[in-house]
């Protein structure tokens, strides 16, 4: 009897455990061990790539998060940087007001020290308006007419004080300019030359 061989398909004598042309073996067990070896190269291989690409992707995968992770620590990292910003901005204008507000007080306080010293000036014209008042009463009679300017000047004095000490109560809540009327030094002087006159013709 003769059998054919699995890898030439040529006749050969039965029993023959190799092809004496191709020298492929024709037995039964190594034939099943060759295909278990087969089978075991293969699933070993197919086992390494899936392995590699299992690694592959899971390494994908964890790069993927972490430059999510990454991104998204960046942007909140943005956010705190522009909220610090922000709170920097508002402790400037905070500090800003503050120091308009201490500006705005002393300018106050200076306005009411200068209106104060204004006051006092005029209440001293006005001392100084009365006395020469009463030493002009005790004149003679044609003093009159300088007696009632005086007067006149003293009332007007009196005026001006009072204004001023509404103008003063008024401006506590904004500082204000106060216009202090000028008063005339020499029309005293020039009063007294006269009064001095007649006094010394009659003696």
């Amino acid at each position: 009897m003769a059998s054919h061989c699995r890898g030439c398909q040529r006749e050969i004598s039965w029993g023959n455990k190799d092809c004496p042309f191709c020298g492929q073996s024709n037995s039964s067990i190594s034939g099943f061990l060759k295909f278990i070896s087969l089978l075991t190269l293969f699933l070993f291989i197919s086992g390494s790539l899936g392995y590699g690409y299992a690694e592959w992707q899971k390494k994908h995968y964890q790069e993927e998060i972490k430059s999510s992770y990454d991104r998204q620590i960046q942007e909140l990292s943005q956010a705190n940087q522009a909220t610090e910003n922000k709170n920097q901005e508002l402790i400037e204008e905070r500090s800003s007001l503050l120091t308009q507000v201490d500006k705005l007080k002393s300018a106050q306080s200076s306005s009411n020290n200068a209106s104060d010293e204004q006051i006092a000036n005029l209440k001293q014209q006005l001392d100084n308006a009365e006395q020469e008042a009463k030493r002009q009463e005790g004149r003679a009679s044609w003093l009159g007419k300088e007696n009632q300017r005086y007067k006149d000047e003293l009332e007007s004095l009196k005026l001006q004080v009072n204004n001023l000490q509404q103008q003063l109560k008024a401006a506590s809540s904004q500082p204000s300019t106060l216009n202090i009327p000028e008063t005339t030094q020499d029309s005293g002087q020039t009063n007294e030359e006269k009064d001095q006159t007649p006094v010394d013709s009659d003696q």
